[in-house]
Formats: structure tokens, C-alpha cells, sequence
């Protein structure tokens, strides 16, 4: 994508968050899922994407992941995390609007800058600090927990 249609996007994107973080979520996915499409395609695999009675985010991922198409793990643990996040916003009436602020800043980073050091935060509501949770701490959660 060019850069200066991508900087449009993310603006037009922003912009909607400020107003209603839901249609944001929806419009990103559009944009994410556009741009998995393009990656499908260029790996001749789109049809098996389409094909699926569940066509997700995290399964394009998956689907060129097995491919032998080299997929970063933490892109591939951010889009889980959005797909978490999206449908948390889409089905739940008490959708948490500051959460999808966060989660909107983090995946403009890990858009932007191809990488993110952390996959969410901590408050301590004692103290009213914040603090972020790396992808480590994350990956060590999952291992326990399987």
C-alpha cells in the first residue's frame, strides 16, 4: 500500500474513533483484511481463504502461516488479539470504548512500525498506573495455560 493512501486511512480511521470506536474496529478490519487478501493472492492460496465457511483474520494468518509464507509471531498474536477485540465490540453492548482507544494506538503502531513491544496493560487502580504487558509476558501465559 502506498504510504500516502495508507496515512489517509489511518487519519480516516482515527478520525472515526473519536466518534464511535465500534465503526473504527469494523472499518480496520476492512483495511487489515484487504491487505491479508493481497498477501493470499500473491501466495496463490486466496481461494482456500474464501472457501473456509469461517473466513477470519486469524485464519488468512493461519492459512499462510502453513503455507511456509513467513509470518511474524507478534503479527500474528496482535491480529488474535484484534479478532478478540473486534468481536468483544461487535457482540457485547457494554463494549469498554477507552479499550478500543488502546487497542486502535497499539495496531497503528504495529502498522506502522511493522512490530509492537507490548499486547496490552496492566492498571493498578490503587494507584491509577498503568503498566504494559510485553509480548513475553504473554507468550509465557499461553504456555502455562496449555
Amino acid at each position: 500500500m502506498e504510504t500516502q493512501q495508507a496515512r489517509q486511512i489511518d487519519l480516516r480511521i482515527l478520525g472515526e474513533a473519536l466518534v464511535n470506536p465500534k465503526a473504527a474496529l469494523m472499518h480496520l478490519t476492512i483495511e487489515i483484511d484487504r491487505e491479508l487478501r493481497k498477501l493470499l493472492v500473491s501466495a496463490g492460496v486466496l481461494q482456500r481463504y474464501l472457501n473456509l465457511t469461517s473466513s477470519t483474520l486469524p485464519n488468512a494468518v493461519e492459512i499462510l502461516r502453513k503455507m511456509g509464507s513467513v509470518v511474524p509471531k507478534n503479527l500474528e498474536e496482535a491480529i488474535d488479539e484484534f479478532w478478540s477485540l473486534r468481536n468483544s465490540a461487535v457482540h457485547n453492548a457494554d463494549f469498554n470504548q477507552t479499550l478500543a482507544y488502546h487497542a486502535l494506538a497499539m495496531l497503528g503502531r504495529l502498522f506502522r512500525h511493522g512490530s509492537i513491544t507490548h499486547h496490552g496493560g496492566f492498571v493498578n487502580l490503587a494507584s491509577g498506573r498503568m503498566a504494559p504487558l510485553t509480548l513475553g509476558s504473554l507468550r509465557a501465559t499461553k504456555r502455562k495455560a496449555s
